[in-house]
């Protein structure tokens, strides 16, 4: 199959919908895209950010997208129709990421503002804000949704309470936080770092499992949840190329 082309200007995130069917696409163009994942086609064109969309999350369901901006909101929006579902929610600096919770109810939002914000979806209240010493780099709840992390650039992995906004634990680094996240049990964190390094942890006590366990060249890996054989995607400037995923990561 050929590039995938539509986007004037280059891809900041690619991800799948849960059934696999669809490509959903956010671009520094400022637009968001949906491609059907089998021929390529484009499906539709999501316009809204007034700047560069840096981050993007689509909700256990399939029916929706949160978005994260360089014009400090974050937005949901429908998935069939394009429409803005709820938001702008507003930030005071970049929008770096955007996560679900899982049973779809609230998104977690993560700034060069170096705060993490909780917002329903369902009302758009503003529930929860939680703070970093540094611009906040990933957010991910834990798939029963009682707790959430925080990776940022001042060197920690923070666990927090998604009721009550209670740090549980600290995970410290040697060097800048990039990516971070939880197994599919819970029961474990994996973090990457600028240094090229992964981390795995126990997600209840903080007990570091692996220390520098392995080095890779390139520092902007993204932690897939230890999921291995999962259809893949690749960004490179404007293009999207697919590929079956393998066993390791190449």
């Amino acid at each position: 199959m050929d590039p995938i082309k539509g986007h004037t200007d280059g891809v900041n995130v690619v991800e799948f919908t849960p059934d696999g069917s669809r490509i959903v696409s956010a671009s520094r163009d400022r637009t968001i895209r949906v491609w059907d994942a089998l021929t390529g086609r484009s499906l539709r064109v999501i316009e809204g950010h007034d700047s560069p969309v840096r981050a993007l999350s689509i909700s256990p369901d399939g029916s929706k997208l949160a978005t994260g901006s360089e014009d400090y909101t974050a937005c949901v929006w429908d998935i069939e129709t394009g429409s803005m579902v709820t938001g702008p929610f507003t930030h005071d600096n970049f929008v770096l990421c955007v996560c679900w919770s899982p049973d779809g109810s609230c998104i977690l939002s993560g700034s060069g503002d170096k705060t993490v914000r909780v917002w329903s979806v369902i009302s758009g209240e503003h529930l929860l804000k939680i703070e970093h010493d540094d611009p906040i780099r990933c957010v991910r709840y834990a798939p029963d949704g009682q707790t959430f992390l925080s990776a940022a650039a001042d060197k920690t992995v923070r666990i927090w309470d998604t009721g009550t906004g209670e740090r549980l634990r600290l995970l410290e680094h040697e060097s800048r936080v990039i990516r971070a996240a939880f197994s599919p049990d819970g029961t474990q964190i994996a973090s990457g770092t600028e240094e090229g390094y992964i981390r795995v942890w126990d997600s209840m006590s903080g007990k570091l499992l692996l220390g520098k366990a392995r080095k890779y060249l390139h520092h902007r890996l993204k932690l897939s949840n230890f999921i291995r054989g999962r259809r893949k995607i690749t960004k490179k400037s404007k293009l999207l190329k697919k590929w079956e995923g393998t066993h390791s990561e190449r």
